[in-house]
């Protein structure tokens, strides 16, 4: 890699991180699944030349959406209200264990056994940041957040498996498909929609903004373009900054506190999921 895509790489992962953190302040403010079709909709507008591109059938990118927008949104975003933005980072580190499981089960991409450790390692480190009796992370929101990971990885899976689209389109698709199933669900469990945008200060829209167009639109602009140059697998490891940006941003902008026992978690979670990312298949393993 060039030193200037090195660079861009690490841009992304600061993006994810403090984005995410942004979006604790956010989902304060906005109910979770409302929060989620802004940003598809600023998606939309961002990417809006890609809609006549899209070419992955529309049952596929419904199952796609139904898993990677709606449900883990759901889950992510509602567990996040009730857990610190830098153990919520830790849990989502899960995706990358999730995603090879899942893999294994839809396209037959059997993992290595050092790859099915590393798994082990993670869920292992979940187990302890879920209870970590610290008073700030509690059971039920860990789990929520650790299936919503779950969630994502299974869209992940699907869109390897069924998608027909480069990066960029098949998120716009994803975009446009989840805003009608974000939006129902929203009207149906969720209250003070409109006060929520009427009552929104400046300082709430500009998290927004970047928690949506840092976070979401140029981060995987940026990272899909990465991904048409290079290898997955020399790309996909400076995603392991993501946490120690997320946690550190966590501490410094909301000023939250981070135990021994959910350290200790976190280093477990990233530990399988570091064996996870650079684990060598063996030369001669055959898929299924």
């Amino acid at each position: 890699m060039t030193p200037a895509d090195i660079g861009l790489s690490v841009v992304v992962q600061f993006l994810w991180g403090f984005g995410f953190v942004a979006a604790k302040p956010a989902v304060a403010h906005f109910p979770p699944l409302m929060l989620m079709g802004m940003m598809y909709v600023v998606t939309c507008v961002c990417f809006a030349p890609r809609l006549r591109r899209i070419r992955t059938p529309w049952p596929s990118l419904l199952l796609i959406t139904t898993f990677v927008a709606t449900v883990q949104g759901a889950l992510i975003f509602n567990a996040l209200a009730a857990l610190p933005a830098s153990i919520s980072i830790l849990l989502l580190q899960t995706q990358v264990p999730f995603a090879v499981f899942f893999a294994w089960i839809l396209s037959r991409e059997r993992p290595s056994p050092a790859r099915l450790l590393g798994i082990l390692l993670a869920f292992a480190g979940v187990a302890i940041v879920a209870g970590a009796p610290t008073g700030t992370a509690s059971f039920w929101p860990a789990v929520m957040m650790t299936a919503g990971s779950a969630s994502w990885s299974f869209g992940q899976a699907a869109a390897r498996r069924f998608a027909r689209d480069d990066g960029m389109t098949l998120t716009t698709g994803i975009a446009v498909t989840a805003i009608p199933q974000v939006a129902i669900v929203s009207a149906l469990t969720e209250h003070g929609q409109l006060a929520a945008l009427t009552s929104a200060s400046l300082y709430t829209w500009t998290i927004f903004a970047f928690f949506a167009l840092g976070g979401f639109v140029l981060a995987y602009a940026i990272w899909y373009g990465l991904l048409r140059r290079y290898r997955v697998d020399q790309v996909t490891p400076f995603g392991l900054l993501m946490p120690i940006i997320g946690v550190a941003g966590g501490y410094l902008f909301l000023g939250e506190p981070i135990s021994v026992s959910e350290l200790a978690g976190g280093v477990i979670i990233l530990a399988g999921v570091a064996v996870v990312v650079w684990a060598r298949e063996p030369a001669r393993l055959r898929a299924g």
